[in-house]
């Protein structure tokens, strides 16, 4: 993993990685062979305040690629819980998804910053942490579509096609997504339950003075539902459950 030298890093913060491992493990990118863009989301980089020299570089199609690191980038993944297949698991994880960091914009509005498809995690639990070109391309434009609808969802900033291909029912092209979001919004709607309720289960939360069997209850039910009104909201949309 190299740094870049051509363009300048982002100054990305990192709150979750400051919180320890028992949040946050730090990954690298696995680096892959021949990576080109499929597509860049210029309106959103304006949108966020990009630098304009750092969109569409070959030094940002590298780092968006996990082929090096730029200055301030600290990778990694993210552990939680929640339910998976119709049962709850106590550890999940990002098992595809690495977080760069946290980009602060100039009215301060910070953005979490995040490749998905870039190689094995942690949390992959046998995985290969690579995605299909076909998933990267879908969640790209359903988000972005689901965006445009008014509906709360991650952001879609960059697609790269990996030059290699992965392995599923049968070989695919690889690629990854690069998707931003608010901080806020995806750790209240998203990450953030399951995170507290991983940290419950697991007694990592000593100023919660309860069993484990009373405190992962709630948190367990909370979880649940959080995920039906995901569900429900991409339902009323006429988009497939799921689909970022």
């Amino acid at each position: 993993m190299t740094i870049g030298s051509q363009i300048t890093g982002l100054g990305l913060g990192h709150s979750y990685a400051a919180l320890g491992s028992a949040y946050f493990r730090p990954t690298e990118p696995t680096p892959v062979a021949a990576p080109h863009w499929i597509a860049f989301n210029n309106e959103l980089a304006l949108e966020l305040g990009l630098p304009e020299h750092w969109q569409k570089s070959a030094d940002t199609l590298a780092a968006l690629a996990g082929n090096q690191c730029l200055e301030g980038m600290q990778p990694g993944a993210t552990v939680y819980a929640g339910h998976q297949f119709g049962s709850y698991n106590p550890q999940l994880g990002d098992g595809r998804a690495l977080l760069l960091g946290e980009w602060q914009r100039a009215d301060g509005q910070r953005f979490d910053i995040q490749l998905k498809g870039a190689g094995m995690t942690p949390f992959s639990r046998g995985g290969d942490g690579r995605s299909p070109i076909g998933p990267v391309v879908r969640e790209y434009l359903l988000s972005e579509a689901m965006h445009a609808l008014g509906v709360p969802t991650t952001r879609a900033l960059a697609a790269v096609a990996t030059g290699e291909p992965v392995y599923r029912q049968r070989p695919e092209p690889g690629g990854i997504l690069t998707r931003v979001q608010p901080p806020s919004r995806w750790n209240t709607e998203w990450g953030a339950d399951g995170t507290h309720a991983h940290l419950c289960c697991a007694g990592n939360l000593p100023e919660v003075a309860v069993t484990p069997s009373t405190t992962c209850a709630p948190v367990v039910d909370m979880t649940r539902v959080k995920n039906s009104r995901m569900a429900l909201g991409c339902g009323l949309c006429g988009l497939p459950g799921g689909c970022v």
